[in-house]
């Protein structure tokens, strides 16, 4: 499994070379926003605050490495998500509520 992931990177960063540079760079930052949002909700419930924080780093910096490696992949999503949800609002707003 370990190869595989190696080899999808390799060929990733073949592909596009400036994924090399956003990889690391976009898994240190969500790993940063992932351990404070897991901080802070840990402080708001006032439970898990050695837990909450460890799986915010884990989550955010696999999360950051994935969007690093895949940027125009993610930039896709978060456009056809914005005009799904767009097309979703105004439909909302013109359909009479009964």
């Amino acid at each position: 499994m370990n190869k595989w992931i190696e080899s999808v990177i390799k060929n990733r960063v073949e592909k596009v070379p400036v994924t090399d540079v956003l990889k690391e760079a976009f898994m240190g930052v969500g790993a940063l926003f992932g351990g404070i949002y897991g901080l802070s909700n840990g402080i708001r419930h006032e439970n898990g605050l050695l837990w909450k924080p460890t799986v915010g780093i884990a989550v955010g910096s696999v999360v950051g490495f994935t969007v690093g490696l895949f940027p125009f992949h993610t930039f896709g999503l978060a456009l056809a998500g914005d005009a799904a949800y767009t097309v979703y609002h105004d439909y909302k707003k013109i359909k009479p509520s009964t």
